[in-house]
């Protein structure tokens, strides 16, 4: 602390001033010669003297003393020696353009100095107490720019270049310059806090302490300036409050006379008429500020909360990516590297957006000091001084009330009461995107009131990733995915999207609701994409399904826990996200369907339910969906009526027809109709596990009761049916006496529906892809005989396999050759028996099937009589 007299305060500050004039005007001067050196040597530049030195004939300590230099007089820097500098005496500079308008420049006159000796001056004279009397001229430039010529740059400045200047000056607390000198006549010049975010800003203060807030780049016209989170306070006692009155602002929201506090920086901007800020809310705990108008790098930021908030459609998009605070060194080089979010343990969080060592300064938040009732309100969020006696308690900002409690905690804060800051420093090395946890103190705990009870606590540890730093990346993503996507307010805006229309009765297209649900969630994802370094876009979400994919499969043989947990959250997000995939183009469209079980249709309260399905697909869905809530042994039926009596039974593969559909085979009335007529996840839900499901799609697919024919170049591509041998559809092939041939496949023997391969003159040996059933096939052939794998002489014979997948569908071609006539004969008479057998395997199946549905239809009559009667009789 200074204990001298005021006066000698005031004469200091008089002189630097008048130096910082006479610096200013050598700058002006001399400007046509201010061209930074070719190196960072100091060397081959000019420099400006300023205040009067002697010259010498050489370097050394027995130097003879030849001359003198006077203030302001340029000189050009010919070599460095340590401290000393070697003039050029053969170069005078050029004469300043305007030499009325800047008055009389000083020269250095090198007449009287001895002939053919060399002309050294002391350049640092810091050991003697004489400072520094010289300075390049671009240096000099620079510190003017700061406004500040006083600074003591260290020795090895000189061979600095202007942004390492920058660098430096910043990291002592000067603002780095704008465009407009307007903006660089500042005084608050020490940087109490930095923070990313939307932009990049600055907190500064003076020596008094009076501060305000500062952009560190240019600011375009509605570009976001800073999102600052809101912090309710209680009503009752803000009234008691004037610090609290002061820097609170009403909240958004149900309830009425809701207040908060401004965190981040945002009670810290300077208040103004006319500021460059407008303010806007953002749901209900969150205020964005952004600009008027264009501001300049380095320029004061100003707000008035006290005006109405402005709709946050005027202002422009939020930024893509979340932006660092300006580079620094020393004590700040990663402060401000902290984001508030959603919490996988307790409300809102802080997350750190780098990778920071431990022993780190995090944050540093400014505090306002509360008076007692404000005191009393921040009960939970306020911060003291341990063992005062009279304790003052401070309120912090910034995120510095959003850091939840741990045991294990991973940042401490220490508060400066002088400087009026709690600082956050890490104390253990902290990933990108993990959330900081502090604790709270012993003296913040206490078994008589609820929320302060220390058993309550949850037990919060990041995973056990046994130093796997990208495992323990992925299972917090994971949480937060899972914390976001299970919240109360997403489930509800969820079904409120993937909900029927009230009163729809026309057929609906179902994927513009699902387009709906998907621009949900990647809006519930963004801040998560955000805190992880991923871009705030779609793109930016599939890049971190795919990640989180490649490291679930990079650890799968991994048994940390952190692994076990990492597969269980990634088993949940697989079938959350499966249930909104866009299915394919056919099941876009969808319609309601009215199911009435029968026995009940004629009745006047027949027991019917709507459902929503794809528009074209088979019985079988609805039978499924049906199962999904009967017990395992169930089995509902889809039933036809004729002349008053049940009939028949649809089969799996038929399509689902029009009008009302009589179900039956389960009981008198609907189980769980809610949850059939309104799934919590749309249409979806039901379709995806019919759709993944190999036995209920195979039982749906009318392809085995379809026939394959086949189109050859052999008999001028007439249809010949295809047999199925059990495993496959084969038929056999003989070559011509142009020793190839050429085919097409046709479902049902129809040319609009052709399989077909992806290139000219398919064949097994060639890679290709089935394509097809449908039309565009003209050209596109397989080919036998093409390949050196199948080539034969007239007459050989090839048997064509056509393979089905596990549901059914055609999936691949392929054909082997039967060379040896012996062998040809004995393997075409095999296939032949395979043949007739599985067509007898058929005809038993069929005739089985049929007396099975026979039975099936006489017991549904029954029930249907039964059901009838007994509602007759009611």
């Amino acid at each position: 602390m200074y204990n001298g007299n005021r006066a000698d305060i005031e004469d200091d500050e008089e002189r630097i001033m008048a130096a910082f004039e006479r610096h200013q005007l050598y700058v002006k001067q001399w400007k046509h010669l201010n061209k930074p050196p070719p190196g960072t040597t100091g060397e081959s530049t000019w420099w400006i003297v300023l205040k009067d030195v002697p010259v010498y004939d050489s370097c050394r300590a027995e130097a003879r003393e030849i001359g003198g230099l006077k203030e302001g007089s340029p000189v050009f820097c010919k070599a460095l020696a340590s401290t000393w500098l070697r003039i050029d005496t053969a170069r005078q500079p050029e004469r300043p353009p305007n030499n009325e308008d800047l008055g009389q420049p000083v020269f250095a006159s090198f007449a009287d100095f001895p002939r053919g000796s060399e002309a050294w001056v002391r350049w640092d004279a810091h050991e003697d107490g004489g400072g520094m009397p010289l300075r390049p001229l671009c240096h000099l430039a620079k510190l003017v720019q700061y406004q500040n010529s006083d600074v003591v740059l260290p020795p090895g400045a000189v061979t600095w270049t202007l942004s390492e200047i920058d660098v430096f000056l910043g990291s002592l607390g000067f603002i780095k310059p704008g465009r407009e000198s307007s903006l660089m006549r500042c005084s608050k010049r020490l940087v109490r806090a930095v923070r990313g975010g939307a932009l990049g800003l600055e907190y500064r203060v003076d020596e008094h302490g009076a501060g305000s807030v500062y952009a560190s780049d240019t600011v375009a016209r509605g570009q976001h300036v800073e999102v600052c989170p809101l912090l309710e306070v209680d009503t009752a006692l803000r009234m008691k409050s004037d610090v609290l009155k002061r820097i609170t602002i009403p909240m958004k929201g149900s309830g009425m006379n809701r207040f908060g506090i401004v965190l981040g920086l945002g009670n810290l901007y300077t208040r103004a008429r006319k500021p460059n800020l407008n303010w806007s809310y953002r749901g209900e705990e969150e205020v964005v500020l952004w600009a008027v108008e264009e501001v300049h790098s380095g320029a004061e930021l100003t707000v008035d909360f006290s005006a109405p908030d402005r709709p946050l459609s005027e202002a422009g998009r939020p930024p893509k990516d979340w932006q660092p605070p300006y580079t620094r060194t020393g004590k700040l080089q990663h402060a401000g590297y902290v984001l508030h979010g959603n919490s996988t343990i307790h409300g809102r969080g802080v997350f750190a957006m780098k990778d920071i060592p431990a022993g780190e300064l995090l944050e540093s938040c400014p505090a306002y000091r509360l008076d007692e009732a404000g005191a009393e309100a921040m009960f939970n969020y306020r911060w003291g001084v341990k063992g005062d006696n009279d304790p003052n308690y401070y309120l912090p900002l910034g995120l510095g009330s959003l850091y939840n409690h741990s045991e294990s905690n991973t940042a401490r804060g220490c508060l400066d009461v002088k400087r009026r800051v709690l600082e956050f420093h890490t104390t253990v090395d902290i990933k990108h995107g993990q959330e900081i946890f502090v604790s709270y103190g012993d003296s913040y705990f206490d078994e008589d009131f609820a929320g302060h009870r220390k058993s309550e606590l949850l037990r919060v540890e990041a995973p056990k990733a046994d130093g796997d730093d990208q495992l323990q990346m992925m299972v917090e993503l994971q949480r937060a995915l899972i914390k976001s996507l299970t919240s109360e307010d997403f489930i509800k805006e969820l079904r409120k999207r993937v909900a029927l229309p009230e009163g729809a009765r026309l057929d609906t297209k179902a994927v513009q609701r699902l387009r709906s649900v998907h621009a949900l969630i990647i809006e519930t994802q963004l801040p998560i994409l955000e805190r992880f370094g991923f871009d705030k876009s779609w793109q930016g979400s599939k890049a971190m399904t795919v990640k989180l994919f490649l490291e679930v499969q990079r650890v799968k043989d991994t048994k940390s826990e952190a692994a076990l947990e990492a597969f269980h959250h990634n088993a949940f997000l697989d079938d959350f996200v499966r249930r909104f995939e866009t299915p394919p183009s056919e099941y876009w469209e969808t319609r309601l369907v009215e199911l009435v079980i029968v026995g009940t249709e004629d009745s006047g309260e027949p027991e019917a339910l709507l459902l929503e399905v794809p528009d074209k697909i088979p019985c079988g869905f609805i039978t499924f969906v049906i199962s999904q809530v009967l017990p395992p042994e169930t089995r509902p039926w889809l039933v036809r009526k004729r002349n008053g009596k049940v009939d028949s039974i649809y089969k799996d593969w038929e399509m689902i027809p029009k009008g009302k559909i009589l179900v039956g085979g389960f009981g008198d009335t609907w189980p769980y109709r809610e949850a059939l007529e309104h799934p919590d996840w749309g249409p979806w839900e039901f379709f995806w596990k019919w759709y993944i499901d190999p036995e209920s799609r195979r039982r749906c697919s009318n392809l085995m009761s379809r026939t394959f024919k086949i189109a050859g170049t052999w008999d001028d591509f007439k249809c010949n049916e295809m047999s199925w041998d059990g495993e496959r559809y084969v038929y056999v092939v003989t070559l011509g006496q142009k020793r190839w041939e050429s085919f097409q496949i046709l479902l049902d023997g129809s040319w609009d529906s052709t399989l077909y391969p992806s290139v000219t003159d398919g064949s097994p040996y060639k890679e290709h892809k089935l394509m097809g059933p449908d039309k565009r096939g003209h050209g596109k052939n397989w080919t036998i005989g093409y390949s050196p794998e199948d080539q034969g002489e007239p007459g050989c014979r090839f048997v064509v396999e056509l393979n089905l997948d596990e549901l059914g569908n055609p999936s691949w071609v392929h054909w082997h050759t039967l060379r040896n006539p012996a062998q040809a004969r004995g393997a075409e008479e095999q296939l032949r028996e395979r043949i007739q057998a599985t067509a007898r395997q058929s005809r038993e199946f069929e005739e089985a099937e049929k007396v099975q549905l026979w039975l099936a239809c006489e017991a549904l009559e029954r029930e249907r009589q039964d059901r009838s009667s007994s509602r007759e009789k009611k």
